[in-house]
């Protein structure tokens, strides 16, 4: 019989044998600090090392390699992460410092938002990210030996992470989706929120199709621009700067670069179709081969989210 997926025991405390074997399987696939060009925060590279016992983490760290992003801490009390895309940056809630394991979890969730943004070319932020990052962060959740006592830190955002997880555990991947898609759409202009959606950007792509044809494309690049402005994606003087470098275009130019602008931004809108469809259809693959190993999971959180939270050395509580 296979091994379940995740750790853990009555006692709150992981199992010493199957630890040992998970770390030594580690050691054998090369389980390393990322390179020095993904963090130069010691405690984000603790939290690589965390994610790096987890298979689908491994991959993950792995693509970060060939594709290398920056994380770092935010110097302000963020409430969620923020993305900049152009100068390769994540920037993290600083309060995840207390615990390695939920900074871990943190770090999953924003590296596949971000590797959506790369595998499809999508500049904007979508709410399909944000599902995608919430049902990846629960699944590494499941394989990084996570207990209750982890969840034992005074930090909203941990409390964030606790109720993400246990949502998808107890009530399903979809559940855990339409709550991520809501958080995506409150107004927070340092994370760049409120998030587009797939559907929003097929509607923009419309309008560019018709702005080609009007040839008054210029005019609704800059309006896009200043929607990015008011959501804290950009600056004012960003905006301001890209309006002036398009209209200083050659005649000639123009209008070529209308049409290839179309057709790129179409292809990026099918690249995220497919992929989005393709990791939700892994992921209820994943649950279906786990079935049995999330069934014990439940059991092992079963006060998950609840008031009465068990303290750590407590004995989680069965459902009635």
């Amino acid at each position: 019989m296979r091994p379940p997926l995740f750790l853990y025991n009555r006692g709150m405390k992981r199992l010493p044998a199957l630890l040992s074997a998970v770390l030594a399987l580690s050691a054998c696939s090369g389980n390393r600090r990322p390179p020095p060009s993904l963090t130069t925060e010691p405690a984000i590279e603790r939290a690589f090392d965390i994610l790096a016992t987890a298979r689908e983490g491994r991959k993950l760290i792995q693509f970060l390699e060939k594709n290398p992003v920056s994380f770092e801490f935010a110097n302000v009390e963020a409430p969620c992460p923020r993305y900049e895309f152009d100068r390769r940056t994540i920037y993290l809630r600083r309060g995840f410092k207390g615990s390695d394991t939920m900074l871990a979890m943190a770090l999953a969730r924003a590296a596949q938002v971000y590797r959506f943004h790369r595998l499809t070319g999508l500049e904007e932020l979508t709410a399909e990210q944000e599902e995608l990052g919430a049902v990846f962060q629960a699944r590494i959740g499941l394989q990084i030996s996570l207990v209750n006592a982890d969840f034992e830190v005074d930090d909203p955002g941990v409390k964030e992470i606790r109720s993400s997880f246990c949502t998808y555990l107890h009530e399903g991947s979809g559940q855990a989706m339409r709550k991520a898609r809501n958080a995506s759409f409150a107004p927070e202009a340092w994370c760049g929120r409120p998030f587009e959606t797939l559907d929003t950007l097929r509607l923009w792509l419309d309008r560019t199709r018709r702005a080609v044809k009007e040839e008054n494309l210029f005019a609704l690049l800059y309006e896009r621009d200043l929607q990015r402005v008011r959501r804290g994606r950009i600056t004012m003087s960003d905006a301001m700067r890209n309006d002036a470098r398009f209209r200083g275009m050659p005649l000639y130019e123009i209008s070529r670069f209308q049409r290839m602008f179309y057709d790129t931004e179409t292809e990026k809108m099918s690249r995220a179709d497919r992929l989005y469809r393709r990791l939700l259809a892994e992921d209820s693959g994943w649950r279906e081969a786990r079935a049995e190993d999330i069934e014990r999971a439940r059991d092992a959180f079963a006060a998950c989210g609840m008031a009465d939270f068990p303290r750590s050395g407590a004995e989680p509580r069965e459902f009635d």
